[in-house]
């Protein structure tokens, strides 16, 4: 397909279900406008509620990371121990 065809086409795909939802506030049962903003505020939820959980999993992976990093302390050797009096 062309592309300026195809950039025409996606403009008119965008830019008719706007004005329809626009017009359509007054159409009872047919009101797309409600539906618009009800999935707007799903994608909103979710987006915010992923964004929590990749912080989640990125702070555990930290977590991991520094535990790796860092010798864990063992216990002292009793052959080392020198004797007091």
């Amino acid at each position: 397909m062309n592309k300026w065809a195809e950039l025409l086409l996606g403009l008119i795909l965008i830019i008719v279900p706007i004005i329809i939802a626009f017009y359509s506030q007054s159409w009872g049962a047919w009101n797309f406008w409600d539906a618009a903003g009800e999935f707007f505020k799903g994608g909103l939820f979710w987006f915010v509620l992923m964004i929590g959980v990749l912080f989640v999993l990125l702070g555990i992976s930290d977590l991991k990371e520094e535990t790796k990093s860092q010798p864990m302390p063992s216990a002292p050797d009793p052959a080392l121990k020198t004797r007091r009096k």
